[in-house]
């Protein structure tokens, strides 16, 4: 019927997901440790087990503490008359590897951007707004995000002035506009003065979202200040 158990796992397993193997169900804990995204990998890998097809994955699971980590999985199946008994494997944390190898990737493409930047610059057939906008694009690319925007602040005035829009559109009147009001992100980084990120809206409680991002549904964000 394809169910089954652990049998035995190493002291290790606690050290990487946070769970204690002793204390959690079986058969339940491979369907709390995958991330949601990954269960397809993980079925398919199973799938292929259970084949008698020995597996060599790499997929994230979400920890006891909610962190996501990545996994680099071996597995060899043990047949008795033709039908898989026991299946054999080995974890290997590969968090640190899959970072370091997305921060080259981010580092390469953020110079790929930089050198496109400056080479739309040197042609000078742009207009200053329409070169904006476009570096604004190129960048949005680069960081793989669904909605940037630039807001010019005007120090001298006290006020927030024009803006670019790169992404889905939403009401842009609903931005802020009062950079010494902290009860608003744009006000609060402002007071700041550092960048400041926003991992989930539903749980952030140090000022209130934005329409415009209600409106989009962004469940996180990030705004950076840029000095001229």
């Amino acid at each position: 019927d394809e169910t089954y158990e652990y049998a035995w796992v190493s002291g290790a397993f606690e050290h990487i997901t946070g769970f204690d193997y002793h204390l959690q169900g079986k058969e339940a804990l491979p369907k709390q440790l995958v991330h949601p995204e990954d269960k397809e990998i993980f079925a398919h890998k199973f799938k292929r087990l259970m084949q008698g097809n020995p597996e060599m994955s790499e997929h994230r699971i979400v920890t006891k503490s909610g962190e996501v980590r990545w996994i680099r999985e071996y597995a060899y199946p043990v047949l008795t008359d033709e039908k898989v008994t026991f299946i054999y494997g080995a974890v290997r944390d590969i968090t640190s590897s899959v970072k370091s190898e997305e921060s080259l990737r981010n580092h390469a493409l953020q110079q790929a951007a930089v050198a496109e930047i400056g080479l739309a610059a040197m042609d000078g057939g742009l207009d200053s707004k329409t070169f904006v906008s476009e570096a604004l694009t190129l960048v949005s690319h680069v960081l793989e995000v669904a909605w940037s925007v630039l807001i010019d602040y005007r120090a001298d005035e006290g006020k927030f002035g024009d803006y670019v829009v790169v992404g889905q559109r939403a009401n842009t009147d609903s931005i802020e506009s009062k950079p010494d009001d902290n009860s608003t992100y744009l006000g609060y980084v402002m007071q700041q003065n550092d960048p400041v990120v926003v991992r989930d809206w539903i749980q952030e409680s140090r000022f209130r979202i934005p329409k415009a991002y209600q409106q989009l549904g962004i469940r996180t964000s990030l705004i950076v200040v840029v000095r001229g």
